[in-house]
């Protein structure tokens, strides 16, 4: 079975693009585009700046503490509009890191 290597195209960046959201994984796009596997994973981070990641743990959010988010995004909202300035004030750090094999540091 002799496979034709697939060229990074605009008509296959195209195609990968469109088809990302109904196909997220990349070997349903394979399947889907008839693009190698390894030109999807070209397509996706190089040319539309995917980055894959899997996460392996998920956590449920209790009615209380959802109603907790919905009051602390009010809150952020209130501010925000009385000194449209605050959001650069804010230090974001991240709790998990994600590794490009799969891997999550929790």
């Amino acid at each position: 079975m002799n496979i034709k290597k697939t060229v990074l195209t605009p008509v296959n960046i195209e195609n990968v693009k469109n088809n990302i959201k109904e196909f997220p994984s990349v070997r349903k796009l394979e399947n889907k585009t008839e693009i190698k596997r390894e030109s999807v994973r070209r397509i996706l981070k190089k040319e539309l700046k995917y980055f894959p990641y899997k996460v392996q743990i998920g956590q449920s959010l209790s009615k209380p503490l959802e109603l907790k988010r919905v009051q602390f995004c009010e809150k952020m909202l209130e501010k925000l509009e009385t000194d449209p300035n605050y959001i650069n004030k804010i230090w974001f750090t991240d709790e998990s890191h994600f590794y490009l094999n799969g891997y999550v540091n929790k």
